[in-house]
């Protein structure tokens, strides 16, 4: 059996984080409740929490001409789910934290790679492998 994850993260604002996730990343909506709402994000739960004590602070790194989100979170899409969904967010004008690009090319691991805040601040990785079994290959 293939495990989802799931993770709880405290909002800003509820309504404006339903919108995020259900108009442009087109999440499913799942269960909620006065202070939370359960997000569908590709097959894992993402339960976020009302929350007024939540701080913009991301640290980063320099790669290459990139400064890198430290903390994020992700999601690995198909090849063609990947770049389907990387040219609607470019068509609706969402806001890249890292455009899409090439990372590793030629490497182990290659990859291609966007990178966007929600509502809340945090990152969000896109990501997307040609070769699966890329995923976690060493060298």
């Amino acid at each position: 059996m293939t495990a989802a994850f799931h993770i709880a993260l405290p909002a800003k604002d509820l309504e404006k984080t339903r919108q995020f996730y259900q108009d442009i990343l087109l999440a499913k909506i799942g269960r909620e409740g006065n202070n939370w709402i359960d997000i569908n994000f590709y097959g894992n739960q993402i339960t976020f929490n009302e929350s007024r004590k939540l701080n913009d602070i991301i640290d980063t790194f320099q790669w290459y001409e990139n400064d890198y989100p430290i903390a994020h979170i992700g999601a690995i899409l198909e090849w063609n789910e990947w770049h389907k969904i990387t040219k609607q967010l470019k068509q609706d004008g969402v806001e890249f934290l890292i455009d899409p690009h090439l990372m590793f090319a030629g490497e182990a691991g290659e990859q291609k790679s966007v990178f966007l805040k929600d509502p809340n601040g945090y990152p969000i990785e896109l990501k997307t492998f040609e070769r699966k079994n890329d995923i976690f290959i060493k060298d």
